[in-house]
């Protein structure tokens, strides 16, 4: 075999190996992209889950004080029964009085047997009285009661409307996630493709920086090389207030050691600000 030979044989063993690598890190990237995307659609459904039992708890609340309301107004219209009844006997009793009062002036010989029936329809007359102020209290607290179950009722509402809000949001945010990965994953991949210099490096769990400044959708982060953070690394853009929010990816396009410039993408990037959170993950690997 002469010199060219041996030549073309060595370039072709070297061929070999580097198509063999590019194999073995693709297949590597794709199954860390599908491990990521189980995890965050496991994560999803338990937050669905707390969602859903949240919304649940809040109507049975909701069930719990109607009954409470009906059941309370069912004691105010017996309260008010009695307490017309018993303004009935008042009345009665008030009659009688005067009745024993005329006839005890027109028969002053039976003064005595009058006095006792007349004191003794004093008493019963206090009496009347005391057990309407009572129904009358009675129906006070009641009305008091089932202001205060009114109130309650409106706030397990305004509960209820809050979680079926929370899971369409989470529902809306999950289909995005979804679509965003399924577009990584094909980018992950065109690109693993087509650069013959190996794979690009994954970033440490442990980055977290912040949002310096922008410019369209290029942005500078607080975050470099001397954090483990490298060309073509692909971190987590979101916010923790007023209250946390995911908002979009930056794929690092120039580093420094102590700053990163790159490129952001997604649904809400056009709402990043400085001071916004960068991280490797959110939900861990």
């Amino acid at each position: 075999m002469g010199a060219l030979g041996k030549i073309l044989v060595f370039v072709n063993l070297v061929f070999s190996l580097l198509t063999a690598g590019l194999i073995i890190v693709v297949f590597t990237t794709r199954s860390n992209w599908k491990d990521a995307y189980d995890k965050q659609s496991k994560n999803m459904a338990i937050v669905q889950a707390s969602a859903q039992a949240s919304e649940t708890a809040a109507s049975e609340q909701v069930r719990l004080k109607d009954s409470e309301v009906q059941k309370l107004k069912g004691e105010r219209k017996s309260a008010e029964d009695a307490r017309a009844k018993t303004q009935e006997d008042l009345q009665k009793a008030q009659a009688d009085l005067k009745a024993l009062n005329d006839s005890f002036v027109k028969n002053t010989t039976n003064s005595d047997a009058f006095t006792q029936e007349l004191t003794r329809r004093k008493t019963e007359l206090e009496a009347l009285q005391k057990l309407l102020g009572e129904r009358d209290q009675r129906i006070s607290d009641i009305d008091l009661q089932m202001a205060k179950l009114r109130d309650e009722k409106v706030s397990y509402e305004i509960q209820y409307k809050a979680a079926k809000e929370k899971i369409s949001g989470l529902m809306s945010q999950n289909e995005t996630l979804t679509r965003e990965n399924a577009t990584l994953k094909a980018q992950l991949g065109s690109t693993s493709s087509q650069t013959p210099g190996g794979p690009k490096t994954v970033p440490p769990e442990d980055v977290r920086g912040t949002v310096k400044q922008l410019n369209g959708d290029m942005a500078t982060i607080s975050v470099g090389s001397d954090a483990g953070v490298n060309v073509g690394n692909v971190l987590q853009v979101y916010r923790l207030r007023p209250q946390p929010e995911w908002l979009c990816t930056i794929t690092i396009l120039a580093v420094t050691p102590n700053e990163a410039v790159g490129r952001l993408a997604g649904p809400k990037r056009i709402q990043v600000k400085p001071q916004d959170e960068v991280a490797a993950t959110i939900l861990g690997r």
